[in-house]
């Protein structure tokens, strides 16, 4: 038998008992799948049960392929039939995905299809595929001692969900605070901001889908950041904000020595959480110092394009920035690098597939 075909882990206790009871009451109902040489393709556990119990294994033999498709075989029969916890079905999953040379950046960004088309091969949703992959992903990284309580359900989502968040809120804090990003060399004609907002209402309810994945900071906080020292003295400000704290981005931009002249609205493909009415916009202020130099021609206050992972901005957001404004630009609290633009932030490849 080749152990390349155990492609997953072992069944638990209490599975492999459970297993071992109805095969000596019933008999082995599902045959044992071989290749031509006889190794075991699916049915270990059936196999080395029926050996256990003095029984003779049916089998049926699955001849033709290589040794790629056989593995990829194996491993779409487990995610299709397998109760595997959601931990086990990411990792079976990107194993799918590496078997046709696929690598899945973090939290299973890729090409918008990859999953998608993965996941409609196992019958799937590609929102459950997506959400499982995220959950993997963080289990891994913020608190990978929860991965088989998770698999096993002794651990609620809501728990771990809110494990995560503070491991990841805490490290990022501490990274912070032990090695501050240097301010970049100024003075820049654009700036484009970002600030994480305090959101003061369910701040610490782990239940809370709207509640942010990072350090935050108070409306004084931002307003105290250094960023007129950055600006040229003809610039151009586009500070972006939520529903909820509007107003106060407006004194931000004066604080920071800009006057606001008028506000984008991105209306996103999906609505997201509100305190009152449920939001599916963010706003940007275009705010300016002094007389900056804009390639104005018919653009509008609408900008129209789908949500992505939470805090990223549109792709088309830049390339309307780029179209009007000219100079050296700052992407301030930036997560993903962009040609052209200097950033500062300290999650710098927040969004750069691995």
């Amino acid at each position: 038998m080749s152990a390349s075909y155990q492609l997953l882990p072992p069944l638990t206790v209490e599975e492999r008992a459970a297993l071992k009871a109805d095969i000596a009451a019933r008999g082995i109902m599902v045959p044992v799948e071989v290749d031509e040489a006889g190794a075991i393709l699916d049915g270990h556990n059936r196999a080395a049960i029926a050996a256990e119990l003095g029984i003779e294994a049916p089998t049926v033999t699955r001849a033709g392929l290589s040794e790629a498709q056989k593995r990829e075989h194996v491993l779409k029969l487990n995610l299709l039939r397998r109760q595997l916890g959601p931990i086990a079905w990411a990792d079976a999953f990107r194993k799918l995905a590496a078997e046709r040379g696929i690598r899945l950046g973090v939290q299973g960004r890729q090409k918008t299809d990859t999953v998608s088309v993965l996941a409609a091969e196992l019958g799937v949703n590609d929102r459950t595929a997506r959400r499982r992959l995220r959950l993997a992903d963080d289990v891994v990284r913020w608190a990978p001692d929860l991965a088989s309580a998770i698999d096993a359900g002794d651990v609620a989502a809501d728990k771990a969900k809110d494990r995560i968040h503070r491991a990841r809120v805490r490290e990022i804090a501490a990274s912070i605070e032990a090695q501050p990003a240097p301010l970049p060399a100024g003075p820049f004609r654009v700036i484009v901001a970002d600030p994480p907002w305090l959101f003061q209402v369910r701040a610490e309810d782990a239940t809370h889908r709207a509640r942010v994945q990072y350090p935050t900071m108070t409306v004084d906080e931002i307003a105290a950041l250094p960023v007129a020292a950055l600006a040229h003295d003809d610039a151009i400000l586009w500070l972006w904000t939520t529903n909820a704290h509007l107003e106060d981005a407006l004194g931000v931009c004066r604080a920071w020595g800009f006057a606001p002249r008028t506000v984008l609205t991105w209306v996103k493909d999906r609505m997201g959480m509100g305190n009152w009415l449920r939001g599916q916009t963010e706003h940007c202020i275009l705010s300016v110092r002094g007389r900056p130099a804009v390639r104005l021609t018919n653009q509008t206050t609408l900008l129209t394009a789908p949500t992505r992972e939470h805090s990223r901005k549109p792709d088309a957001f830049y390339a309307l920035v780029d179209q009007l404004c000219v100079g050296r630009k700052l992407d301030w609290y930036s997560r993903e690098p962009r040609e052209g633009w200097a950033q500062y932030g300290n999650e710098p490849e927040a969004f750069v597939v691995a």
